[in-house]
């Protein structure tokens, strides 16, 4: 089944702005789109709850067109720059993309860290050329990528699962209650507490 999707509505692209202003100030300085998919994308054999990409050239042209009419994508009044054929498109900038279902299921704290986690993705490096400076976008991995099984059986043999978890400490002991409290009522409301959020 092919994938359709669509622009992302206000109070999406709310949350991504915020989040953002908050974490990502970098982000700032380039087009940031978001979409709602109406199928959710396979990675690893595990449906993802949302992903994050660069856009395509295409993307940058039409999305260009669409915005001198009116459309409103974040960051992207300030990133116009002409392609080899003279026509205005939009500078190199990230897609991220949600599965409808899946966002429509989580919670408001769920759905910022789920936000907060694709735009961890998005790197934008200013490089020197002959011209100038210019932002260059790439992909970020993951800081700490690992199987159960691997750990169960060698350990933490690379130290990324011990800094996990003094990161994990770190964030407890400075939330403190306010962490407590959060998990109870989530537990009051019957919420189960999500694994991608934390």
């Amino acid at each position: 089944m092919s994938q359709r999707r669509r622009l992302a509505p206000s109070e999406v692209v709310g949350i991504a702005e915020q989040v953002i202003d908050e974490h990502h100030e970098p982000l700032r300085e380039v087009p940031v789109v978001i979409y709602m998919t109406d199928t959710a994308k396979t990675i690893h054999g595990r449906p993802a709850l949302a992903y994050a990409r660069k856009l395509t050239n295409h993307e940058r042209f039409y999305l260009a067109k669409r915005t001198e009419e009116g459309l409103y994508i974040p960051n992207a009044g300030s990133g116009f720059c002409e392609n080899e054929e003279g026509y205005s498109e939009l500078m190199d900038g990230f897609a991220i993309c949600i599965h409808d279902e899946a966002w429509a299921d989580l919670s408001e704290h769920h759905r910022v860290a789920l936000m907060d986690h694709e735009l961890c993705h998005c790197e934008v490096e200013t490089v020197e050329t002959e011209f100038g400076f210019k932002l260059v976008c790439k992909m970020k991995g993951h800081d700490v990528e690992e199987f159960y099984e691997v750990i169960e059986r060698h350990g933490d043999w690379m130290g990324e699962v011990k800094v996990l978890r003094e990161k994990h400490l770190s964030y407890a002991k400075t939330q403190g209650q306010a962490l407590l409290e959060l998990f109870e009522n989530s537990l009051t409301r019957g919420e189960e507490p999500r694994g991608e959020a934390l």
